[in-house]
């Protein structure tokens, strides 16, 4: 997936033009780019403090930079699988246990209560920035479409983090005794949705809801600074992207990547942003430029820094010192 991803973009470079990519590429300022990815780190620590807040909710006994490494570890896994962030939730939820010895019931509703603060501020911008474009014909019905699932999808979440009631039932045996597999099976999957349910309403009443008005506020602010990473990226090549097609082209682009087919939407941000921004004022080839360096800082320089802390939780956890416990 990797391999088809990084052919992908190629395949883009080659329509739009290797030597004016190239070109447009080559007017990128390093100061700039170290201030950017510098901005990429803040958001990353924003993010973090989310999940910090709602462990210390959980009484862990944590530090914020233990918590800071842990979420990096989660954004490896999400960065190099299609997992639509589900494989870094999970990653968190295994590496906090390891280092809270906090319930697994308990993490899941606090990945939970994560992603319902993540996804709110996403959707309730997306909103007025999808409506606008509609109504100028000015996004593809491929956005759309995404936009239609993510909401479908989050309308299904905020059920389930709503309803009332959920009661976990033992198994009487009586399935497993005359349906075999299918009956043991069966038990299982009723075992799973209670002990989901539960999570789920235990998430609901994580933060209070002062708190909860800060920490939806952080997630709007980590969206709103997305598309002035994008401008200053245009800003830096001496590209006039206008404010309004960069807002746009930003957030259909990660709309389309949150389509589990490449590993961190690799080939499909890319090609949708430059895409996009070609509607407007640029080039193909200069969108393409843009998406690139963009993704250098929100994309690649993330993904050194989460590999990083990947190896790092990894020695700790299973190295030499852990190899009888593991």
């Amino acid at each position: 997936m990797w391999t088809l991803g990084i052919l992908v973009v190629g395949i883009f470079v080659l329509i739009f033009g290797g030597d004016e990519v190239a070109w447009a590429v080559s007017e990128a300022d390093s100061l700039t780019l170290a201030l950017l990815c510098f901005l990429q780190v803040v958001t990353l620590a924003m993010s973090a403090y989310q999940w910090y807040r709602l462990l210390v909710n959980l009484r862990a006994n944590i530090s914020f930079s233990h918590a800071f490494v842990i979420h990096l570890s989660g954004a490896f896994v999400e960065s190099v699988t299609p997992s639509v962030k589900v494989g870094g939730e999970a990653a968190k939820i295994y590496l906090s246990r390891r280092a809270t010895g906090l319930p697994g019931g308990q993490l899941l509703g606090a990945a939970m209560a994560h992603k319902y603060l993540s996804l709110l501020p996403f959707l309730a911008i997306l909103v007025p920035v999808v409506a606008t474009s509609v109504s100028t014909q000015y996004l593809s019905l491929w956005v759309v479409y995404s936009f239609l699932i993510l909401a479908f999808v989050f309308a299904l979440f905020f059920r389930l983090i709503h309803k009332e009631g959920y009661v976990r039932t033992a198994p009487d045996g009586s399935e497993s005794e005359h349906d075999g597999l299918r009956g043991a099976f069966s038990a299982v999957l009723r075992r799973t949705v209670a002990q989901v349910g539960e999570a789920a309403q235990y998430s609901r009443y994580l933060v209070s809801g002062s708190e909860r008005g800060i920490l939806l506020a952080v997630s709007a602010l980590i969206w709103m600074l997305y598309p002035v990473k994008v401008y200053l990226v245009a800003s830096m090549l001496g590209l006039d992207a206008g404010i309004l097609n960069v807002v746009v082209s930003t957030y259909s682009a990660y709309v389309l990547s949150m389509i589990p087919l490449t590993p961190g939407g690799l080939g499909t941000f890319e090609g949708s942003m430059a895409i996009m921004l070609a509607r407007g004022t640029l080039t193909p080839a200069e969108g393409l430029a843009v998406a690139l360096l963009t993704r250098l800082v929100t994309f690649w320089f993330p993904l050194v820094l989460s590999a990083g802390a990947a190896a790092t939780t990894l020695w700790k956890h299973v190295g030499p010192a852990n190899s009888d416990e593991s």
